[in-house]
């Protein structure tokens, strides 16, 4: 009755397990051993565990291991064990000693297999690079709504510069023609001309650059907080200046170095500066202004805030302003995915997005943690 007890409660154990006398015999097996390694009870009791389920090579690091459990030691390990058929199990083993009264009268071996644990863990990564993907193109599709909204700053960006290439050809065109062309002031002209021309490419290059698709691991290095900042005005400045919107810039050029994303940031600050404009162009301030400054937040950290006196943000939205698809915008005026995006950015370069009221003002400071200078070498 004992014996049938005992072997009914070791039968319930939801691993493989053994138990093994001093001499390294099985004296036991559960069901889940069966199950495991397609072996009976009558085919394995009385039999050495090492002659069992050991691949040839590794029959003696078995006899091993039992010895170690036999002195006292309890072992945990990943092994490889073969099966009544031939087949290869990866498993973590745990053996312990059974001492009573002092005296070691047999040895417990579980047996845990690893083949789902680490399908799981395959389909867990493959899971994670899927995630990534797609917040990889998520953040670019945002980038590109972004630059939507300044199609019309972009325009007249380039059509500033197109005019006065227009204007100084006609004025060579007409001294030509009425045959009064002045030959010295021809390279005056043309380095007029190529300025624009500069300026023009500037400004399709950082498109170009601000649209690229970044990885799911972004493009990090070292670089000037400052540097975003400067960037993104030359996508959304014309804009500003077109909406009569005041734009303060108090850059710190002597802050130290950071370790980010110079697209990822600009996409940060873009988002902040195209909500500020929206308050304005909402609100009823007159002088409209925007404000932006660059600092040192204490020791270790550097801050960009933007603030802007177009109203302060009601607590209702404030508390839900970092949510996906929240939007106070009309419907199709906008995707509610800016700032949830610009905060995990933010997340992902170790820094904090926080909001502050100021009067009349709303200011966003973007927080990230400053390089050593040791670092920054």
């Amino acid at each position: 009755m004992q014996k049938e007890y005992f072997q009914e409660i070791f039968n319930n154990v939801l691993s493989a397990m053994v138990l093994i006398n001093n001499k390294g015999e099985i004296t036991y097996i559960n069901n889940e051993f069966c199950k495991l390694f397609g072996y009976n009870s009558k085919e394995s009791v009385g039999r050495v565990l090492s002659e069992l389920i050991s691949p040839d090579s590794d029959g003696k690091e078995v006899k091993e291991n039992i010895e170690r459990i036999k002195n006292g030691e309890q072992i945990l390990k990943e092994v490889v064990r073969q099966s009544k058929n031939g087949d290869l199990i990866e498993l973590v083993v745990i053996g312990s000693p059974i001492i009573i009264k002092g005296k070691h009268v047999a040895s417990s071996v579980v047996f845990s297999d690893m083949t789902e644990r680490k399908e799981n863990q395959i389909k867990l990564e493959k899971a994670n690079r899927e995630l990534k993907e797609a917040t990889s193109r998520l953040i670019h599709t945002e980038r590109i709504t972004a630059l939507g909204e300044l199609t019309s700053s972009i325009a007249h960006e380039l059509n500033q510069p197109l005019n006065n290439m227009k204007i100084v050809c006609q004025d060579i065109l007409r001294d030509v023609a009425k045959d009064r062309l002045d030959v010295e002031t021809i390279p005056e002209s043309i380095e007029d001309m190529e300025e624009q021309i500069n300026k023009m490419a500037r400004i399709i290059d950082h498109m170009r650059i601000f649209t690229r698709r970044l990885d799911s691991t972004m493009n990090m290095e070292k670089m000037d907080i400052n540097d975003p900042v400067k960037n993104m005005f030359l996508l959304i400045g014309e804009q500003l200046r077109m909406k009569n919107i005041i734009t303060v810039k108090n850059l710190n050029d002597g802050l130290p170095k950071i370790w980010g994303s110079s697209i990822g940031l600009e996409q940060i600050f873009t988002n902040i500066l195209i909500n500020a404009r929206h308050a304005l162009e909402e609100g009823e301030c007159r002088d409209k202004k925007i404000e932006i400054e660059s600092f040192m937040n204490g020791e270790n950290e550097v801050s960009v805030s933007i603030r802007n006196n177009g109203g302060l943000i009601p607590m209702e939205i404030k508390e839900r302003i970092f949510e996906p698809f929240f939007t106070t915008k009309e419907p199709g005026k906008g995707t509610g995915l800016g700032l949830s995006i610009s905060k995990k950015i933010i997340e992902e370069h170790n820094g904090r997005i926080e909001i502050e009221d100021e009067g009349d003002w709303t200011k966003f400071i973007v927080t990230l943690p400053a390089l050593t200078e040791k670092e920054e070498k």
